[in-house]
């Protein structure tokens, strides 16, 4: 059994030997040396020749055709297969019956390995399209997460800002209430004032009473407008009446202006009374009452101009002219 093991591995070797020397010169791959062709087809035909017809060397043939690299196999078996046909002396001989065969394992053993080259080639292409796809969906959850990202940044920037405006929103309301609790002690403090000072009325004259309600109440005024005034810096509103910054006190305060033309006047007619020296009677003293009369002109055309520096604007108005002839002149 061992010798006949050794025999058929001797025989394989032999085969496979011839096979690559043949393949050597038809498909011109290099060898160690390259025979005649006659040669190798009767070195094959003596190892056909020991070759039992039920148990042909299948799987060398298997092996050969599998680790070549050649494209031209078949090309080579049947190139081969011409000149050994003219070398056997009967087509029906046993020994051609085992090269046909052989020849027939050699294109079962090519279309295998095509299968399974094929089969490769489709599972490659499905593993690549899958990597694709996979790569596909990646960039896709890449992209989300970006998107989420920036969503989160955005709602991180919103939180930011909202829990700042809550604090300046306590620290707003904090102070209004300061502002207010201010209003309403300089208000009530007013009024008290106001109370003493009617309470005492029967010991002064009209006109110190008069200056100093009017003193009393511009102070009260004033500190209502800033303190109102501060409230509306707070909440980001405007307390002008107009929208031009560059517009005149008047324009952008005309309750304010009123109040105090109104106030000054006021205190006018109580200069005025108690340098007249009250009761009124006919004297150089009474010129005293051109005071209130004046304010109040002026203060009407004040309010028609819209500015109580009229008379400035009127002069560079003037002098502005005066240049624009001299250079027309020139």
């Amino acid at each position: 059994m061992t010798l006949v093991n050794k025999d058929e591995v001797n025989i394989n070797t032999q085969l496979m030997d011839v096979l690559i020397r043949i393949q050597g010169v038809i498909s011109k791959i290099p060898v160690d040396e390259l025979d005649n062709l006659d040669d190798l087809i009767i070195r094959l035909h003596d190892i056909i020749e020991t070759l039992d017809i039920v148990m042909l060397p299948y799987p060398v043939i298997t092996q050969f055709v599998y680790e070549n690299k050649s494209h031209d196999l078949l090309y080579m078996v049947h190139s081969i297969q011409d000149k050994y046909k003219a070398y056997c002396e009967d087509e029906v001989s046993d020994n051609f019956n085992k090269f046909l065969k052989m020849v027939a394992h050699f294109e079962l053993a090519q279309q295998q390995k095509n299968y399974l080259y094929k089969q490769q080639a489709e599972e490659i292409l499905k593993i690549h399209e899958r990597s694709m796809e996979l790569d596909a969906q990646f960039k896709k959850q890449q992209e989300e997460f970006e998107l989420q990202l920036k969503h989160l940044e955005k709602l991180e920037k919103k939180l930011s800002k909202l829990n700042s405006n809550v604090k300046g929103a306590t620290t707003q309301f904090i102070s209004i209430l300061g502002i207010f609790a201010a209003i309403l002690l300089g208000s009530f403090g007013a009024m008290q004032g106001f109370t003493s000072l009617f309470n005492n009325a029967q010991n002064m004259s009209i006109g110190k009473l008069l200056i100093i309600s009017s003193v009393g109440a511009s102070s009260v005024i004033l500190i209502l407008f800033f303190l109102v005034n501060s409230i509306a810096k707070l909440t980001d509103k405007n307390l002008s009446s107009s929208k031009d910054d560059n517009s005149s006190l008047i324009a952008r305060y005309p309750v304010m202006t009123l109040s105090y033309g109104i106030i000054v006047l006021i205190s006018l007619i109580g200069s005025a009374l108690e340098l007249s020296n009250y009761p009124l009677r006919l004297s150089i003293y009474g010129l005293w009452w051109i005071l209130p009369l004046l304010w109040t002109c002026y203060f009407i055309y004040s309010i028609h101009k819209k500015s109580f520096l009229w008379f400035l604007n009127r002069k560079e108005r003037s002098d502005a002219l005066e240049k624009q002839s001299t250079n027309v002149d020139i």
